[in-house]
């Protein structure tokens, strides 16, 4: 043998000297530059990754021969690259096709022997190198092979930096255990034959096979053979269930014949069928048909439950309640009333009404008179209201509830009428009530129901549904463990779908549907109790809600026969707690409006991980879900997809036909040409069971706090501002699992100004607010906690309504610091909500003035100060903002008020005008500001 021409002793002096520490520091800063904002290549787990991997690893091998390996030399030959190069392209197009993700970094070991005096040493030289490979829908696997090639070879001329190195730059001090830092994936192939054997003289040896061992998630190893590739694909069996892998290593073969035979394809449109005979398997195909009334109309299958329980109750609210009979007499008499108004079939007729009696009556009556209910939310904008009721044809036409203010949204040919008013001239007409018109009675597949969400183009779209969309969710069909003559609370505002689901899942199984008021569901104490009192055993809740029953509820959850989440992604550790603590199933529900609310269903299972999330489950019966590549093209299990849904929970369509496009369409399912909708959905079949689980979204659509919004709507709302030159909506969420919030970043003109119109546009909006959400129900207050009520005083950090014994001490604090030991004398209140200083200044008070955005808020605190004698003739509240100072006369309070509604002054400047008025008041001596919580304003008023 010759002498070795230096040891390894000698390389490593070699690294230290100063010519080779400026080539690492050289080539240190391309890896910083071509690593910056990277993350690691992952697979979906099956188990929750561990604080430590055992290192424990199961294997699959790996064997390309034959004709796929022929075509690999070819391909290499015709496009002069490396076996390497196009498998790593491979392995990477079959990772994005697995995960969706369009940047991440593979790891791949090299021998780091790249001088000659190295070859024959004995040492560790090894190094690994991160591989950053971007993929888009457009990139063909021609593309890709050419910048893995180029990041390839990149990478090589800086190879000389040990990757440890790479890691404490890029992570200092970041690092874990639970994951190997900046790669998690390796894949690497081997210029070695004969898979490690080797030649001594005089010696045979062979491989002697050892317990498989990965540091790695997953390790992809091929070695050189005569005419093959071959190795093995090892996994940490703490992450990954040997299924798993092999589904990964059939869809790598299944991409890499796809490719060397057409590389100009698309790498997100490959064909990918080889797990289509797997998805027949599992019956995942196939719509499961039962048989329920599908010629049956929603008003038909009502009748049955009238005729089968008269004298049930069918709703109950806090004030009133109706049975069954008195349910199909009060929607008949309006129903009649509805048609005498020579409104067309399926005209649209709105519900502005919270949940009620009254909302349900108007929902049937409408139905009844083959009309199809709109429904609003009583605390909708009037900008909003005015946006979709401006889009409809012809005459347009309000059910509004008793309570509810008339909206003053000034459009032509819209008129409201009370529900109480319909039904009087119903009465006084001579209307039995019973006189049905069998030609005007809907049929299964007349228009029931219009509901409007977030749109796309900037505008609300809405979604047309039919009556057998909603009879389909009879208990024999959808739910075999509904309970009978269910007791179902409602919570869920009439605008959304869940609420079509609470309402219909009730009354067409003859139970009782429990109507919870706002106020109420903002109390998880006090909703428990309605739980508890009316025996709830049915409901259906946003995830969100039910993470606060099991915190703070979970006896109302003990009486639970049936519990459905829905909304939202549910989290795994909550679906556990809640299936252990109802008496019956709980479920996670999903469906979008276009698709009848429900389209999957999954029976929670304790004993499941729900390491990826809880499942959205199978396709309900009558009913198909399927994942689909880019092309609508069936793919197997395993591989990220569109979610589409097919079958009778279809939509009619859009309201605006035009959206209808690219979104309603037909897709080819086993042979089969049928209907379907695209959701937009990210999802996949898990590997094992096909249950579908659910990653995000493909487009801008998000839901926030269970609200479905599309970020295009958001933005063009900002575009509108005269000020604003661009605007973009994006949401963040700082780690899975928590509570998503949505962000907006505006780019502002140049002459931008906050004085004039804009100022005064703000101040608009902000009484717009108050009047049609913060106060919208302030005539509901309990007459007992007057003056202590804490109405509208809702957290800005999670929307929820803030506790109340924390209120009252802020009360007692304010209040004894306005009086600081004297008589309030005369007061000034800016923004006065519903009473509370006025109420609570006790003795000593004078005169009092006010002023309020709401009409209502400002109706309603009057209305009490004329039924206290000791305030009645001293204190008066006038409706209007901080601008309005000036209108009031005869004014020199000695102590001014501005409490929370600081907060809502458009700007700085606006604050310093405000409090300039105010210093200039004859007789002024203290100001009071509270909750001015941006720090500009603080500052322009020297706070």
């Amino acid at each position: 043998m010759n002498p070795l021409p230096i040891q390894y002793r000698d390389f490593a002096m070699w690294e230290k000297e100063d010519a080779q520490v400026a080539e690492h520091e050289k080539q240190l800063k391309y890896w910083q530059k071509q690593l910056a904002d990277c993350s690691p290549a992952k697979l979906p787990t099956d188990f929750p990754r561990p604080d430590l991997l055992s290192g424990e690893a199961g294997v699959v091998p790996v064997t390309i021969d034959g004709h796929l390996y022929q075509k690999l030399r070819n391909f290499c030959n015709e496009n002069n690259t490396t076996s390497f190069a196009v498998l790593l392209a491979a392995f990477r197009a079959a990772h994005y096709r697995l995960t969706g993700v369009d940047d991440a970094v593979i790891g791949t070991p090299i021998a780091n022997r790249n001088r000659w005096e190295l070859e024959g040493i004995i040492g560790f030289f090894v190094n690994t190198q991160c591989m950053r490979i971007t993929v888009d829908d457009e990139d063909t696997f021609g593309s890709l092979v050419h910048q893995v090639r180029a990041t390839s070879t990149a990478a090589f001329e800086n190879e000389d930096v040990h990757f440890e190195r790479v890691v404490s730059t890029m992570l200092p001090g970041s690092r874990d255990l639970f994951r190997t830092p900046l790669a998690q994936l390796i894949f690497a192939v081997h210029s070695q034959k004969d898979l490690g054997r080797f030649e001594l003289q005089g010696l045979e040896s062979e491989p002697v096979s050892s317990k498989a061992y990965t540091r790695f998630d997953v390790e992809f190893h091929l070695f050189q053979e005569a005419d093959a590739l071959k190795g093995s694909c090892n996994f940490a069996t703490d992450l990954f269930k040997p299924e798993t892998i092999q589904n990964v290593v059939t869809v790598f073969f299944e991409i890499l014949r796809h490719v060397l035979e057409q590389p100009q394809i698309p790498i997100s449109v490959l064909p990918l069928t080889d797990g289509i005979d797997e998805l027949r398997c599992m019956d995942l195909l196939k719509i499961k048909k039962v048989e329920y009334p599908r010629d049956a109309s929603l008003v038909d299958i009502f009748r049955t439950q009238v005729a089968a329980y008269p004298d049930s109750f069918a709703v109950v609210e806090s004030s009133s309640r109706l049975t069954y009979a008195e349910l199909d007499h009060q929607s008949d008499l309006v129903a009649t009333w509805l048609r005498r108004q020579n409104l067309a079939a399926e005209a649209l007729v709105g519900v502005l009404a919270p949940r009620s009696c009254e909302a349900i009556v108007s929902i049937m009556s409408i139905l009844k008179a083959n009309m199809a209910y709109l429904p609003f939310d009583v605390r909708s904008s009037s900008a909003r209201l005015k946006d979709i009721l401006s889009g409809l044809p012809g005459h347009k036409m309000v059910l509004l509830g008793s309570e509810v203010t008339v909206p003053e949204l000034a459009l032509p040919d819209l008129e409201f009428i009370r529900v109480t008013d319909a039904l009087a001239h119903s009465v006084t007409s001579g209307c039995d009530g019973h006189a049905h018109e069998e030609s005007s009675n809907p049929t299964a597949t007349s228009l029931a129901y219009v509901l409007f969400a977030s749109g796309s183009t900037g505008r609300p779209k809405g979604v047309m549904v039919e009556h057998r969309v909603i009879v389909r969710l009879m208990r024999s069909n959808i739910i075999p463990d509904f309970p009978t003559q269910p007791r179902t609370a409602h919570m869920f505002n009439i605008a959304f779908d869940g609420a079509t689901y609470e309402i219909f899942l009730t009354l067409l199984n003859g139970g009782t549907l429990v109507c919870v008021d706002y106020m109420t569901t903002l109390d998880v104490k006090a909703l428990e109790a309605v739980f508890v009192e009316e025996q709830i055993n049915a409901a259906v809740m946003a995830p969100a809600l039910l993470k606060l029953y099991l915190t703070d509820a979970r006896d109302a959850l003990k009486g639970l026969d049936f519990l459905m989440a829905a909304g939202d992604r549910f989290d795994g550790q909550d679906a556990i707690e809640a299936q252990s603590l109802v008496r019956g199933q709980c479920y996670n529900r999903y469906g979008p409006t276009e698709n009848g609310i429900m389209s999957t269903r999954y029976a929670i299972a304790t004993d499941d991980s729900f390491i990826n999330g809880v499942p959205i489950g199978r396709a309900v019966s009558n009913s198909g879900a399927y994942v689909t590549d880019l092309k609508q093209q069936l793919v197997g299990v395993g591989v990220m997809g569109e979610l589409v849904v097919t079958g009778d929970g279809l939509a009619r369509g859009y309201f605006d036909p035009a959206l209808n496009t690219n979104r309603f369409i037909h897709i080819d399912v086993d042979g089969q040409r049928v209907r379907a909708y695209r959701t937009g959905d990210r999802v996949r079949y898990r590997v094992g069971d096909g249950f579908i689980e659910l990653f995000g979204r493909m487009d801008t659509q998000f839901k926030i706090r269970g609200n479905r919004i599309e970020s295009a709507e958001v933005e063009s709302a900002m575009l509108s501002h005269d000020s604003i030159r661009d605007a973009a909506a994006v949401v963040v969420q700082k780690d899975e699992g928590e509570k998503a919030d949505m962000i907006a970043f505006i780019v502002v003109n140049d002459d931008h100004s906050t004085e004039g119109e804009a100022t005064q546009n703000q101040v608009e909006g902000w009484q717009d607010h108050f009047e049609t959400e913060m106060y919208a129900d302030i005539s509901n207050i309990d007459p007992s906690a007057i003056g202590n009520d804490f109405k509208g005083w809702i957290s800005m950090y999670d929307g929820c309504e803030i506790d109340k014994a924390e209120m009252q001490e802020w009360l007692d604090d304010t209040i004894k610091t306005l009086r600081d030991g004297q008589a309030p004398g005369h007061v000034l209140e800016i923004g006065t909500g519903s009473g509370m200083i006025l109420l609570n200044l006790g003795d000593g008070l004078q005169r009092y003035r006010g002023l309020e955005p709401s009409r209502s808020a400002a109706a309603f605190t009057n209305a009490v100060i004329k039924s206290i004698p000791s305030l009645a003739g001293r204190a008066e509240v006038h409706v209007g903002t901080a601008q309005d100072i000036g209108q009031l006369s005869d004014l020199h309070p000695e102590l001014v008020v501005l409490n929370s509604v600081v907060q809502y002054f458009p700007s700085p400047e606006y604050l310093t005008g405000v409090t300039d008025t105010l210093v200039h008041l004859p007789g002024v001596r203290r100001l009071f500001f509270w909750r001015c919580t941006n720090e500009r304003h603080c500052v322009s008023i020297g706070i």
